[in-house]
Order: C-alpha cells, then structure tokens, then sequence
C-alpha cells in the first residue's frame, strides 16, 4: 500500500504492525540521508520513535516536542525500557498521534491524526527531509 496503516491488529490476526514514515535527504554532494520515525501505539500507547542523523535528530527533538506538545502537554522525549538509546536516537512519550483502540465505538481504530500527522511532517520538512516512504513493519 501506499501508506502506512497506522498500527493496531491486522484483519483478523492478533499480530501488529508498526507504520513507519522514511524521509530523505541529499546534501548535494551525491550522499544521501534518510531520517526514520516509527509510530508505535498498540502496546505501548503514545510512542513516536527517531532515528537518523546525530546532529539532524538533535536539530529535530526541540521543534518536534514542542509540535507534538501543542496536542498534548504532557509529551516527553526520553527512553524506556522498551525503546532505548540502542534502538532509537530519539523516543517521544504520551503523544497522541491516531485515535488508538477504540471500544465499543463506531470510531476507527488507529485512525491517523491530522492535525498531529501533518505538524510532524512540516517538522521534517523544514529541515531539509522530503517524504519517500511509509511502509509496516510487522504484521502477518
């Protein structure tokens, strides 16, 4: 598919999968960059992981916080015991980027915010990262 589906159980299976966004750059010198965002919100509600470029990743955390915090205030950009420094540059906490499992509701499950979606890619954008790719990971 052209996009990612944005977490929770794929059809009927119990399994999930992981939307990722991949961005890349080109600094002119015929080297290309990717930068690399996986949102993660069936077991552990709320993650956008990072990782890429030392020095891109750290230019992104202070405007990609403050982008994710004006939806929610109590987003926070540190590890965890799942998702650490070994695996990820950088770990955003309780964001809310898709409506996530819902419960005897009419609703769509992991449906993609776009209010938050769209800030988040802006981030990106304004330095530098274009959108190639949105693949799953995971799944069946």
């Amino acid at each position: 598919s052209a996009g990612p589906n944005f977490g929770g159980p794929i059809s009927d299976k119990a399994s999930n999968g992981w939307p990722s966004i991949v961005f890349s750059r080109e600094d002119g010198t015929y080297t290309k960059e990717t930068l690399f965002m996986a949102v993660k919100d069936q077991n552990e509600v709320g993650k956008l992981c990072v990782a890429g470029p030392n020095a891109d990743v750290t230019r992104l955390k202070s405007p990609l916080l403050a982008c994710l915090r004006r939806r929610k205030a109590d987003v926070t950009c540190q590890f965890d015991e799942y998702d650490g420094q070994a695996d990820w540059d950088a770990v955003f906490l309780n964001t809310s980027i898709t409506s996530g499992m819902q419960f005897f509701s009419f609703s769509k499950p992991y449906f993609p915010k776009g209010n938050v979606v769209v800030p988040v890619l802006q981030e990106a954008y304004n330095l530098g990262w274009r959108l190639v790719a949105a693949p799953n990971f995971g799944g069946g």
